[in-house]
């Protein structure tokens, strides 16, 4: 029984995990990769402008 019950307490941890990426983590991530990319190449002109 101690057993069964890890598992689901694993598999109910693995399905947050995984909505956590999809919901959280993976727009995150476009965020900052349109951030540093500008016209097709790596730039920080964006961070530069809102600095200075």
């Amino acid at each position: 029984m101690k057993k069964r019950k890890n598992l689901e307490i694993k598999i109910i941890y693995t399905v947050i995990v995984l909505l956590f990426l999809v919901f959280l983590a993976i727009p995150f991530v476009n965020l900052l990769k349109q951030a540093f990319l500008g016209d097709g190449s790596f730039t920080i002109g964006y961070f530069k402008s809102v600095l200075t």
